[in-house]
C-alpha cells in the first residue's frame, strides 16, 4: 500500500501503522520490523508532504522514538536492527 499512486491510500496506509504501533502494548517483533522500517524510510522521500509527514510520524511510533526508551534499546536483538535500519537508510 506504500507504494500505491495514490497519495490518499498511503496517508491512510501510514495512519493505520501509526495507530497500531502506537496501541499495541509492547515493542513490535523485529521481523516485523525489518519489513515495516525500510519502507517507512522509503516513504520518508516522498515528494507529497502528507505523506513524508505521515511516514515519519508512523516510524517514531514504530520505533518507540516518542517513549521514553525506543524500541532500539529495548530490543534482544537491537545491534542487528540498528545495522539493518543503517543499511536501508544508506541504501536509499
Amino acid at each position: 500500500m506504500l507504494q500505491d499512486d495514490s497519495n490518499d491510500v498511503k496517508t491512510i496506509a501510514l495512519a493505520s501503522l501509526k495507530h497500531v504501533a502506537r496501541v499495541y502494548p509492547g515493542p513490535l517483533d523485529n521481523t516485523l520490523l525489518k519489513v515495516i522500517v525500510p519502507a517507512l524510510i522509503a516513504t520518508t522521500k516522498e515528494k507529497n508532504t502528507a505523506v513524508k509527514s505521515a511516514a515519519e510520524s508512523a516510524l517514531l511510533y514504530v520505533l518507540r522514538l516518542r517513549d521514553g526508551e525506543s524500541t532500539l534499546q529495548v530490543t534482544d536483538n537491537a545491534r542487528e536492527l540498528k545495522t539493518y535500519i543503517f543499511v536501508s537508510v544508506a541504501g536509499h
